[in-house]
């Protein structure tokens, strides 16, 4: 049989319910495999935004490759596991990005008092003596672990830069606090620790800049502020910069070696 016999017998053989206007499925159960897989496949093509992939991996690599796993889910799983494997791939990223939360080092901007993260502008000035770092999430059981780390590590880096000088060691961190909108219990413990080992084992101590009410209102409630001491909490990173170089006997704006911390 040709190829127009066998389509025209199954032009022939189609028809739709005279009721519902849909074809029936008996009807459908009487077609050529051939042809129900062109139907389907004319279907699942139009599902397809090439488009929408296309900008995934010119902007976002990550959604990409989650767009690209739901896609294949659905294909060779079916729809409900695709919608299942891409749920559960965007909690887990959820998950990872707040535990592992973005902690930049800050340096000034030359003639200003905006403090920017120094990776974004290499030409931020920073300070001999002292570190300033910004963290850009809550803070709460799943990063704080994190977070204590990042911090030490960029002290470490202050501190080594500073022994390879021939200057002084670091003696203030600065946390610059304003975009963590939560701490929670477990939080407040990790703080109350790094400030008890900065102090006690190194002699360095920790300002905390521009909290927000509730933070600001936990510190105060566990105590932890008045472990800092309430002359360490600052309304702005700029008045806690001032307070650290007069304390530093850094009378300048600016410092003739200034630290610079890789990141």
């Amino acid at each position: 049989m040709t190829v127009v016999a066998a389509w025209g017998s199954a032009s022939v053989s189609w028809h739709f319910d005279t009721h519902t206007s849909i074809p029936s499925t008996s009807s459908c159960s009487m077609q050529p495999t051939a042809i129900l897989a062109s139907i389907v496949i004319s279907g699942v093509l139009s599902l397809v935004v090439l488009d929408e992939a296309k900008f995934f991996w010119n902007v976002h690599r990550l959604d990409f490759a989650v767009w690209a796993l739901a896609f294949v889910g659905t294909l060779f799983l079916g729809p409900e596991w695709g919608l299942g494997i891409s749920i559960m791939l965007s909690l887990l990223i959820v998950i990872f990005e707040s535990a592992y939360p973005h902690i930049s080092v800050l340096g000034r901007l030359p003639g200003t008092h905006q403090y920017r993260n120094v990776k974004q502008y290499p030409n931020g000035e920073q300070y001999d003596g002292l570190v300033m770092v910004r963290i850009c999430a809550p803070i709460y059981f799943a990063n704080t672990q994190n977070v204590r780390e990042k911090i030490e590590r960029y002290y470490q880096r202050a501190q080594a830069d500073l022994e390879r000088r021939g200057e002084k060691g670091v003696k203030y961190i600065i946390i610059e606090m304003s975009p963590v909108s939560h701490m929670d219990t477990g939080a407040l413990h990790t703080l109350s620790e790094m400030h008890a080992t900065f102090l006690d084992t190194l002699n360095i101590r920790l300002c905390l800049a521009n909290p927000n009410p509730t933070v600001m209102q936990r510190l105060v409630a566990s105590g932890v502020a008045d472990e800092f001491g309430r002359d360490h909490i600052f309304v702005s990173i700029q008045d806690a910069v001032e307070f650290c170089l007069v304390k530093l006997d850094v009378r300048n704006s600016l410092c003739d070696c200034p630290t610079r911390i890789d990141v």
